[in-house]
């Protein structure tokens, strides 16, 4: 709570990154937020991606259980939050091409749809609770060139599913 004195939030996006031992977000972090900051804050989103970082621990099973994804959305409820940040950039920093890492983003994006799919959300509501964290070097128009063709790759899953993606 310290910490957000004196930042202007309804100026910035609020992520919240756990340490890779917590695999849910303090509730009374979220609660504060969402009625102190409730005027204030902008959008927010917890970096959970379970996936990846199971992946990065070497753990043989990298689903999480459906106890604690149930959990980590119910405890998210607030709009204003996004549930999962796919990690795609590390994928990329760990070695693989900018290929692989547009194919990682949108497999783990959409695991992640039908995840929240699972757990009763409705599909319209799920895509923006996604938020993909892609790297980003310092060659700006291959950069741009990947952003773009991420962007219409996802919006071609989600079309493929029914929902008309801004």
């Amino acid at each position: 709570k310290a910490a957000l004195n004196g930042v202007f939030l309804e100026m910035i996006d609020l992520t919240i990154e756990l340490p890779e031992s917590d695999a849910i977000i303090d509730q009374e972090l979220v609660s504060t937020l969402s009625i102190k900051e409730k005027s204030q804050l902008k959008k927010g989103c917890v970096a959970y991606d379970p996936v990846t970082a199971a992946f990065h621990r070497g753990d043989k099973s990298c689903a999480p259980s459906a106890e604690a994804t149930q959990r980590h959305l119910d405890q998210l409820k607030e709009d204003r939050f996004r549930a999962f940040r796919v990690e795609a950039a590390r994928y990329f920093e760990a070695g693989m091409s900018e290929v692989h890492e547009i194919a990682i983003a949108l497999h783990l994006g959409h695991h992640y749809w039908k995840t929240m799919q699972k757990h009763g959300m409705a599909p319209d509501s799920v895509s923006p609770l996604i938020e993909f964290h892609l790297s980003a070097g310092s060659s700006y128009f291959p950069t741009i060139a990947k952003l773009r063709s991420f962007r219409q790759m996802w919006a071609h899953i989600a079309q493929a599913t029914g929902i008309e993606e801004d």
